[in-house]
């Protein structure tokens, strides 16, 4: 479905993001990335930690935003304009 090997390093309160086509695998990794998904094989590892072992000790420690035109649905650009 996705692929057999990625590897995203990334240094302490760096912000990084995901791009791609739609149906290009950028949802299903964040949902494993993040334990509502659970991966077929393999595995993912956040600071050395397994994140299908350790959800509840590193789900506070992370953040994640999707892209979307109904979070922006209800401003005008009068009001957007800084």
């Amino acid at each position: 479905m996705f692929s057999t090997s990625h590897r995203l390093r990334t240094q302490e309160g760096e912000v990084f993001g995901f791009l791609g086509p739609n149906g290009g695998g950028k949802t299903t990794t964040m949902r494993m990335m993040t334990g509502l998904l659970q991966s077929t094989s393999g595995e993912i590892l956040i600071n050395g930690m397994n994140i299908s072992r350790h959800k509840k000790k590193l789900r506070p420690n992370w953040c994640s935003f999707r892209a979307s035109q109904s979070v922006y649905a209800e401003l005008d650009k009068e009001k957007a304009e800084v």
